[in-house]
């Protein structure tokens, strides 16, 4: 029987640009094992004893050594069957707010873009760092705000 798990996060990077919020993409290197060429937001399996939020800052740390200015917990719910566990996972989203000059150094991805939303949706193929994405920018554009932020501002 298969089960369910979250082992993994997702973490959706944005700054403010002077047209809007920019939305930071990772493309994996040609040379990736699972999915090579993929446009992707940061993602990564937590450790053991690593609290979700924890693992958060690890993998934004690894993978593009950026200081974070707000963290966000994301009300979006993405899953996909993982086979290879005949388990169903959920990663937990969270969102990064950085500064409006930031730009990442990349450690595993072979480029980065910043995107406003409509280029970051279309460029993006997984459903769930799509909806990720879309939800990051309606928390951080919304006339409802300030709810938001009592809600799922971390930080």
């Amino acid at each position: 029987m298969a089960s369910i798990v979250s082992t993994l996060v997702q973490v959706h990077v944005a700054r403010l640009a002077a047209d809007g919020w920019q939305h930071l993409l990772l493309r994996r290197r040609d040379d990736d094992q699972q999915y090579p060429g993929l446009w992707q937001c940061i993602t990564g399996t937590v450790c053991d004893g690593e609290t979700m939020l924890a693992a958060a800052h690890r993998e934004l740390s690894e993978e593009v050594r950026l200081n974070v200015l707000q963290w966000w917990a994301l009300p979006v719910i993405g899953m996909f069957y993982d086979r290879a566990r005949d388990a169903l996972e959920i990663p937990v989203a969270f969102g990064a707010v950085v500064s409006s000059d930031a730009e990442p150094t990349l450690s595993e991805h072979a480029e980065h873009r910043w995107l406003a939303l409509d280029a970051a949706f279309a460029t993006l193929v997984v459903p769930a760092h799509r909806e990720g994405t879309r939800m990051f920018e309606h928390v951080l554009t919304d006339s409802r705000r300030e709810d938001y932020e009592r809600l799922y501002r971390l930080s």
